[in-house]
């Protein structure tokens, strides 16, 4: 549905709260590891796989989601992994 209707819509995803989870939350006292053990990384790889594909179908993904995201290194990051 969304690949049909690509010309009305563009995908802004807010993986950045999956990101930060994963690599800034352990100075706040959740370790990667319980990230990693209720599903945050398992969530990420697939978004990143979602994402890509979406991008392969000529979606548009634009970075972000929720402001100022789009400049913190995490986000800058995951534009890298998906570029690749």
């Amino acid at each position: 549905m969304l690949e049909k209707n690509k010309h009305k819509h563009v995908v802004v995803p807010g993986i950045n709260w999956l990101i930060g989870t994963l690599e800034d939350a352990a100075a706040f006292g959740y370790p990667r590891a319980k990230a990693e053990q209720v599903g945050y990384k398992r969530e990420l790889d697939a978004a990143i796989l979602g994402l890509r594909e979406m991008h392969r179908r000529g979606i548009v993904v634009l970075p972000g989601g929720y402001a100022p995201v789009e400049l913190s290194p995490s986000t800058i990051s995951i534009k890298l992994t998906l570029k690749s």
